[in-house]
């Protein structure tokens, strides 16, 4: 599988383009697939539409099996401190097997927030996009949205 173009896409992009984006966006060698047990791996989920396109792609050129390893947390949250991160996000209230069965997937597996302490050696981190808390506690994300609104 080869990605043809880079399919980020500003979070203000609307759904039906995100989707239509993923499906021009790889090109697939059916050989590679057929018959096969497939592992695809992913540095993280957002809005789940190009892994969900790629999963289905995959199956269609013959795999047998799709499984899908996330090397970040499940992403619950915006950042509001200055990432654009979109709020259609595939893991908010969701459960894991709902997410896997949104994506298509036979098996999903994501790195656990405990474990990126570990791997990163540090103590703190932000985490406020996998667990919702922020590590200041009177700049939530209402406070941010409610701060913009006033200066536009």
């Amino acid at each position: 599988m080869r990605s043809d173009a880079n399919t980020y896409l500003k979070a203000s992009t609307s759904q039906d383009a995100r989707e239509k984006k993923a499906q021009q966006g790889f090109r697939y060698d059916k050989s590679a697939f057929k018959d096969k047990r497939v592992m695809l791996i992913d540095d993280s989920i957002v809005r789940g539409t190009n892994m969900r396109e790629i999963i289905k792609n995959v199956r269609l050129l013959g795999a047998t099996q799709v499984h899908v390893g996330v090397t970040w947390p499940p992403i619950i949250a915006s950042c509001p401190y200055g990432v654009d991160m979109p709020n259609l996000l595939v893991a908010k209230d969701r459960t894991m097997n709902e997410i896997r069965e949104y994506l298509g997937a036979d098996t999903l597996t994501y790195i656990m927030p405990n474990d990126v302490f570990d791997i990163l050696g540090r103590k703190s981190l932000c985490m406020g996009c996998i667990t919702g808390i922020y590590p200041t506690q009177e700049q939530t994300l209402d406070y941010f949205k409610k701060r913009f609104h006033q200066v536009i």
